[in-house]
């Protein structure tokens, strides 16, 4: 008897831990950071917020923007951007650091003041602004305009990528995607700090960049009949202007295109 009334002692009071409201939100940054601490507390990103960036770096401006595009499209506000190098209350703050050694690594330190971002150069202040972003509750990926609060978690994060080289594939030659589509693809890779985009433009099944030497390329090459069932056409092509518009956009976004043209083989098209 004196055994049942021990256990049911211990399950009572597993119960009642589990019900004990967590004082921290979990926290889930992909890929996950080499180093993450996390303390009580938490900072709110407000319309006063602002943000703070040495001038020695170089393309910070792209970082800034394309945060500030969340913050846009999420909260129907951008946060203004001073140059300097000192930081006060409620900052964000983006810091040139030599000692960070790794040039896509960097530091995340949060408070209830504000948030530091330390790197080497503008692809480690990226890469930290994408865990910034993660950070945050993820409203803040909405394309629509919501109400709900940008939070912070009081945390500090040292990380670096373990490979150089971090790369993905898209095959356009098989099944062809429109423009705008490897713009969201190429946010999705920078979200997840990815850097190389290996963009396979040819195969049989169709031609998907315009040579203008060579017309008929795009003409005949881009099309095959889908299927039996409708018999329209299938396919489209990048333009060349398409090809350049794509190119800056991973450029802003700190993402090297590798494209890749096949032949003899794979080129039936």
């Amino acid at each position: 008897m004196k055994k049942i009334k021990t256990v049911l002692w211990l399950l009572n009071l597993i119960i009642l831990v589990s019900c004990t409201p967590d004082s921290q939100k979990e926290i889930s940054i992909i890929p996950e950071p080499k180093s993450l601490v996390q303390e009580n507390g938490e900072f709110i990103i407000t319309t006063e917020t602002k943000i703070y960036y040495d001038n020695k770096f170089e393309k910070i401006d792209n970082a800034i923007n394309y945060f500030n595009s969340y913050l846009l499209k999420s909260n129907g506000f951008e946060l203004e951007s001073v140059s300097s190098e000192t930081s006060k209350k409620n900052f964000i703050y983006l810091k040139q650091e030599d000692s960070i050694s790794n040039k896509e690594g960097y530091e995340l330190a949060s408070t209830i003041d504000g948030v530091t971002i330390s790197a080497f150069n503008s692809q480690g202040i990226f890469n930290g602004i994408q865990s910034l972003l993660q950070l945050l509750p993820s409203e803040v990926y909405s394309q629509t305009k919501l109400n709900f609060a940008l939070t912070v978690p009081v945390v500090l994060i040292k990380d670096e990528p373990r490979f150089n080289y971090r790369g993905v594939h898209l095959d356009v030659g098989r099944h062809f995607y429109p423009k705008e589509d490897i713009k969201k693809y190429i946010d999705y890779l920078a979200m997840h700090k990815i850097n190389k985009f290996h963009w396979h433009l040819t195969e049989d099944q169709g031609w998907r960049i315009e040579i203008k030497e060579y017309p008929k390329l795009t003409e005949i090459g881009a099309w095959r009949n889908e299927a039996d069932s409708d018999g329209k056409p299938y396919g489209g092509f990048y333009t060349q202007e398409d090809v350049k518009e794509i190119v800056k956009y991973a450029s802003d976004r700190f993402l090297t295109i590798i494209p890749e043209i096949e032949m003899p083989g794979h080129s039936m098209a």
